[in-house]
């Protein structure tokens, strides 16, 4: 994993999921979905394993440099 964001999504009117973005180091061999979920309920409570988990080819940034948050929702609901 290159990098990786979190964020809210909106599944049904008032209820909130929480997805992840990553974006894979490399891109022909993305990182298996069930082994990211499996470390990460071995390592964090239940509420904070993703509901779905999204690649992007590139993450989208801030003129900052900053993950931009909005476009990665935007980016990772469009996949």
């Amino acid at each position: 994993v290159h990098q990786a964001a979190a964020f809210l999504r909106e599944s049904e009117p008032g209820i909130q999921e929480l997805w992840i973005a990553i974006e894979p180091t490399d891109s022909a061999t993305p990182p298996d979905i069930f082994i990211l979920k499996q470390t990460l309920r071995g390592r964090v409570p239940a509420y904070m394993v993703p509901k779905r988990i999204v690649f992007v080819p590139v993450m989208p940034l801030t003129p900052n440099g900053k993950v931009d948050r909005r476009a990665v929702a935007a980016v990772a609901g469009a996949a």
